[in-house]
This record gives structure tokens, C-alpha cells and sequence, in this order.
């Protein structure tokens, strides 16, 4: 009966310990498509984390690309074998990797090489967004180009250019270049050579192929009132501390005055300033007679060649034909020219009174130039003062030129408006020159 209740123990305790086996079995073999809890695969013990298998890089085929475009191309960069591109549909840049199986091609897609691009080229690209690693560049084959020319007219207020007889919108980011730097619409002059591009009936760059420089006069006190003439096209009357924008190139500047003056030759760089002696030059002794203005009317203002004199006494003018203008208040103004011609002579200054419809009186607006202040402000080539500085407004495209000891002359070009209100612009702090106070050629 004992031995009996030993086996049956024994029996027991074999069984269980089979049973637990299996048991431990069964738990390490875990069916493969088990789904592990989220909680059991990311977290360990007390929150840590565990490692995770790394993610299979994408692969993609040397030639492939999955985003193109239109773009401007902004920069080149060979060594670190990059392009920087504009988008003007979102108005961003883009940094493109340039790989070994990157294209380049011509508008009609034959081959082309990198350097053969410029910045301000219009451009279709193909390139994968993922690495941004470019896959193509194209010279845009729907695109237009038009190439130096000088027959064009910008409408910055209408937002337009037009080009021989063709019409283009201009927008407001339209990317502009000079030198392969990026320029403001205002740095540009009338007289620079361009090239446009663009797609449609937009533009969508602007290149500087020939811009202009400065020509100002030294010793030129004697031809005051005479001409200068650059090259064959431009003419302008010598004046008193003139600026002078011309386009960049090598000149035959002609100085005449009474029969005086001579040639001398200039280089005008772009954006460099160069100041002519034209001190020995040949000068025409002239005659100058006494003359004395009478008139009944009191309070009147008499002007001579525009110059607000005394009319109380004589004043000495120069031989020749010279123009008097005579306000006073309930009186229409006078107009006219007269000659010197003798010694000592009398003009007559007779002025008509006012009509009831003509009393209204009339307000003369401003243009403001309010900085960079203390730069010297030249209109349109003529000195008018230092800044902040006004002028009379009238409406229409007119260069202004801001120029300072030490810094680079700037000239820019404004469109003045119509309204009947005072107009007030703005300009940027002037650079200072790498030349420093020697910043501009002296020719003499």
C-alpha cells in the first residue's frame, strides 16, 4: 500500500514537469506572422527604447526624375557642382546637386555644356525632388530671347516693356542682371544695352550687356553755356557742375563754345566715373555788354537765362541772344528774348494784367529725394543740390544720379506721375568705393 502511494507521487510530479516543458516550448517558438504589440516592439524596460531596423535607402534609375519646370538660372557653382534656379510661379530658389549623369542641352536639345549658360537664362528642368538631385537642363524651347538691344521702352507704372513693336508684361520679380549680380529695375538707365527672355507674353529676365558710367567736366568754367557732344548721339548744353550718364565705352568728346573748344577721348567704364579737364582747351575771348531792365510794375522778379536777378541795376551779359523771363503778382508773365549786341543798352520789360479767368492761381508740386542724405543729386545729367533735396514735378521718365566723395556714383531711373500731389523718393545708402576717394579716373 506504501510503495503504492510512492509510484503515484512520482507519476504526478513526471507529468508536470512535462507539462512545463511544452509549456516553455511552445512560448519560445512564436509563429513568424505573429503581430508583435506596438507597446512590446517600441519599449523595453522603464520607457526605453528599442533599436529599430534602419529604413532601405530609395533607389533611383541615373536618368530618372519625378518633378520639371520652368526656372531662371541664378547661379552656376562648378566646384561644389551645384545650380542655384528660381521658380517664378512660387517666387522661390532651389539648390539642385549637379551628379555625373546630369544633361545639358540647347533649346532645340542638342547638347550643351554647363559653362554655356548664363545667369538670367530661362530654362525647362527635370530633377528629383526627394534629393533634389538634378536629371536635366534645357534652354526653354518654348521660350524667347531678344538680344542687345536699345529699342526698348520700360512703363515701370503700366508694369510693361515694349520691344520694337512688341508688347510684354513686366512683372514685379522680374530677375535682373548685371555683371552675373542681381540688380534692382531702378539701377537701370536708359542708355544700357539689354537682353531679355521669357515665355508667353511675360518677361522673366533681364540682362545688362553694355551699362553706362559717368562723365563729368573739370575746368570748364569758360564753355559754360556751350556744348559737349559724346560720340554722335548724345548732346547736351554745358552747365555748371554737370553728371553726365553715358553708355560704357570708348568716346570722342567734343567741346564747342563761340568757336571755341576741341576733341579729347574718354573710356567710360561701367559704373565708374570719369572726370575730363577740358581746361586746355582753346577759348574764344568774348564781348560782353552792359544791360539794364525798366519797368513801371513794382515787385516784379525778373529771370535771365533762368537766373533770378537785380533789375535795379546793370548786369553784364555776354554777346548773343538771351532769354528774360518778368512775374509779378496780377500779371500774365512775360516771355521773350532779346540780343546783346553793343555796350550798354535798355530792355523794356511791359507786362499785361491778369483777366478775372486767369487770377486763379496755380499750385507748383515737388518731387522730394530725401536719402542718402549729404549725397550730391544731379536731374537728369544737372546739379540740383545735396540731400534731402526738392525739385519742380514734372510728370514722365527722369534720371537721377546720387554721387559722394569715397562712394560709387548710382544713377536710377524714376517715372514721375501725373497726380497733383508732392511725389517723395527714397534710395539706398551709397557703397563705399574699393577705390576709396580715388574712386573715379581724372583724363586730362
Amino acid at each position: 500500500m506504501k510503495h503504492t502511494k510512492i509510484s503515484a507521487l512520482l507519476i504526478c510530479i513526471l507529468l508536470i514537469c512535462i507539462c512545463c516543458a511544452c509549456g516553455q516550448s511552445s512560448r519560445d517558438k512564436q509563429p513568424e506572422n505573429t503581430k508583435v504589440p506596438t507597446s512590446q516592439a517600441q519599449f523595453g524596460t522603464q520607457g526605453e527604447t528599442t533599436p529599430q531596423p534602419e529604413a532601405t535607402p530609395s533607389v533611383y534609375a541615373p536618368d530618372s526624375y519625378d518633378t520639371e519646370g520652368i526656372f531662371v538660372l541664378l547661379e552656376s557653382n562648378a566646384e561644389e557642382k551645384k545650380l542655384t534656379l528660381y521658380n517664378p510661379e512660387v517666387a522661390e530658389n532651389y539648390t539642385l546637386d549637379v551628379v555625373g549623369t546630369s544633361t545639358f542641352a540647347d533649346k532645340y536639345g542638342e547638347p550643351q555644356a554647363l559653362s554655356q549658360f548664363s545667369p538670367g537664362d530661362v530654362v525647362q528642368v527635370t530633377y528629383i525632388k526627394e534629393i533634389m538631385r538634378l536629371n536635366s537642363m534645357q534652354q526653354a524651347s518654348r521660350g524667347f530671347s531678344v538680344p542687345e538691344t536699345e529699342k526698348y521702352i520700360l512703363n515701370r507704372e503700366r508694369q510693361e516693356v515694349t520691344i520694337g513693336k512688341n508688347r510684354y508684361k513686366l512683372p514685379e520679380n522680374v530677375l535682373i542682371f548685371s555683371e552675373g549680380k542681381q540688380i534692382t529695375a531702378m539701377d537701370l538707365n536708359e542708355v544700357d544695352l539689354l537682353s531679355f527672355q521669357g515665355i508667353g507674353s511675360s518677361i522673366y529676365s533681364i540682362v545688362v550687356e553694355k551699362g553706362h558710367g559717368y562723365l563729368c567736366l573739370d575746368n570748364e568754367t569758360d564753355f559754360i553755356d556751350g556744348f559737349i557732344e559724346v560720340g554722335q548721339s548724345k548732346i547736351s548744353k554745358i552747365t555748371e557742375d554737370m553728371l553726365l550718364t553715358v553708355p560704357e565705352g570708348v568716346y570722342q568728346v567734343t567741346i564747342s563754345h563761340n568757336g571755341g573748344g576741341g576733341t579729347k577721348q574718354v573710356t567710360i567704364g561701367r559704373n565708374q566715373e570719369v572726370t575730363l579737364d577740358i581746361g586746355d582747351l582753346e577759348v574764344v575771348q568774348t564781348q560782353y555788354g552792359n544791360v539794364l531792365f525798366s519797368t513801371d510794375i513794382e515787385g516784379v522778379s525778373v529771370y535771365v537765362d533762368g537766373k533770378l536777378i537785380s533789375h535795379a541795376m546793370p548786369i553784364s551779359l555776354q554777346y548773343g541772344i538771351h532769354q528774360v523771363i518778368a512775374k509779378a503778382e496780377g500779371y500774365e508773365t512775360l516771355t521773350g528774348y532779346f540780343k546783346v549786341s553793343k555796350p550798354t543798352q535798355n530792355v523794356e520789360l511791359e507786362l499785361d494784367k491778369k483777366s478775372e479767368k486767369t487770377e486763379k492761381e496755380t499750385k507748383e508740386y515737388k518731387v522730394h529725394i530725401d536719402k542718402p542724405e549729404g549725397a550730391e543729386v544731379y536731374l537728369d545729367g544737372n546739379y540740383i543740390g545735396i540731400a534731402p533735396v526738392s525739385f519742380k514735378k514734372e510728370a514722365g521718365s527722369h534720371t537721377i544720379t546720387l554721387r559722394k566723395t569715397g562712394y560709387e556714383t548710382r544713377s536710377y531711373t524714376i517715372s514721375v506721375d501725373k497726380e497733383k500731389k508732392d511725389s517723395t523718393f527714397t534710395f539706398g545708402e551709397l557703397i563705399v568705393s574699393s577705390l576709396g576717394d580715388l574712386g573715379s579716373i581724372v583724363l586730362e
